[in-house]
C-alpha cells in the first residue's frame, strides 16, 4: 500500500501488526513514514521517537527523523540526526546529501559544500549533489566552481533547464554575458515557463545596455511568478533607467507595498530612495 501511495491503508496494516512480534520498531518507523506522507507531521515525529526507543541504533530512523526535522524547519536537529545516521552507516551518500541541505538552509556553506563533496565521492552520478554544490558555490561567490558543478549536472541530464539557468546566472555574475545568454536561452527552450531564466536574462540585457529588452524579460518573469520581488524591482529599475517617471514611480510603489517586501532588505532602501527621488520629478 505504501508503494502505491495508499498511506492510509498502509497505516491500518502497520497498526494491526504492532505488538504482534519482535519487529514493532520497524512497524513504528513505517507508520512514521506513512504519517509524514499524509502531512501529519507531529504524529510522524511521535512514531519516529517511539521507534528509536525500541531501536536506538537504527540509522534508518535517524535519517527519516532528520528529514522530518528539516521539513519542520528545525535545521539544527536535522543536522544532528543525519550525523547520527552517518556515524552508524558512513557509506550512504544520501545521508551526507540530506545533511548538506540542512547546513545550506542554516547558511553554513562550507559544511554544506563539504558534505556535497562527500556525497559525490560516494556517488559520482548523484546529479542533485552536483547541482546543489554548484548553488552553494554560487552563494559563496565562487563562480568558477559553481559553473563546473552545473556543467556536471548538465552532463548527467542534458535536458535540465534549471542547471542551464543556474549556470547562466553564474556566467552573468562573472561578466561572461555571451555564455550567460546562451545558457539562459537554452533553459527557456527546455522550459519556456521558467520565470528565473527570464529574470536572469533581464539582468544580462541590463548589463549589456539593452534596457528595453531587460524590461521585457523582467515583466515576463513577474507574469510567470507574481511573487518574484526581484522581478518587480527589476521592472521599476528598468522603467527608471528609461526615464518613464510615472510608470517607474508606480512600479517602485508596488514593490514596496508587496506583503513579502521585507524578505529583500538589500533592495528595499534602493526602492525607497528611488521612489522619493521620482516623487520630486515631473511625470512622463
Amino acid at each position: 500500500y505504501a508503494v502505491m501511495g495508499r498511506h492510509d491503508r498502509a497505516m491500518a496494516d502497520y497498526e494491526a501488526a504492532c505488538g504482534l512480534g519482535p519487529d514493532e520498531g520497524l512497524y513504528l518507523m513505517h507508520m512514521g513514514q506513512a504519517l509524514a506522507a499524509l502531512g501529519k507531521l507531529d504524529e510522524a515525529m511521535h512514531m519516529y521517537n517511539r521507534a528509536l526507543n525500541l531501536m536506538p541504533g537504527s540509522f534508518r530512523v535517524y535519517h527519516l527523523r532528520g528529514k522530518l526535522y528539516f521539513t519542520l524547519g528545525v535545521y539544527g536537529h536535522a543536522v544532528e540526526d543525519q550525523t547520527e545516521a552517518i556515524d552508524r552507516c558512513p557509506d550512504v551518500a544520501r545521508f551526507y546529501f540530506d545533511r548538506a541541505i540542512a547546513f545550506g538552509a542554516m547558511g553554513v556553506l562550507d559544511k554544506a559544500i563539504e558534505d556535497y563533496s562527500t556525497t559525490i565521492d560516494l556517488d559520482p552520478f548523484f546529479r542533485d549533489a552536483h547541482y546543489n554544490r554548484g548553488a552553494a558555490y554560487g552563494r559563496a561567490e565562487k563562480y568558477d566552481e559553481a559553473i563546473a558543478d552545473f556543467t556536471a549536472a548538465i552532463d548527467l541530464n542534458c535536458d535540465d533547464a534549471g542547471a542551464y539557468c543556474s549556470r547562466g546566472r553564474a556566467y552573468c555574475e562573472k561578466g561572461d554575458f555571451d555564455r550567460a545568454l546562451a545558457d539562459l536561452e537554452r533553459a527557456l527552450e527546455l522550459d519556456p515557463g521558467l520565470a528565473a531564466a527570464h529574470f536572469h536574462l533581464g539582468n544580462v540585457y541590463g548589463h549589456m545596455g539593452d534596457v528595453e529588452e531587460a524590461l521585457s524579460r523582467f515583466t515576463r518573469a513577474a507574469e510567470l511568478d507574481p511573487g518574484d520581488l526581484r522581478a518587480l524591482f527589476g521592472i521599476a529599475y528598468a522603467l527608471d533607467e528609461l526615464g518613464r517617471v510615472e510608470s517607474a514611480r508606480e512600479a517602485y510603489r508596488r514593490f514596496l507595498e508587496h506583503p513579502a517586501c521585507t524578505s529583500e532588505p538589500d533592495i528595499i532602501d534602493l526602492a525607497r530612495r528611488a521612489g522619493e527621488r521620482l516623487a520630486e520629478t515631473d511625470g512622463e
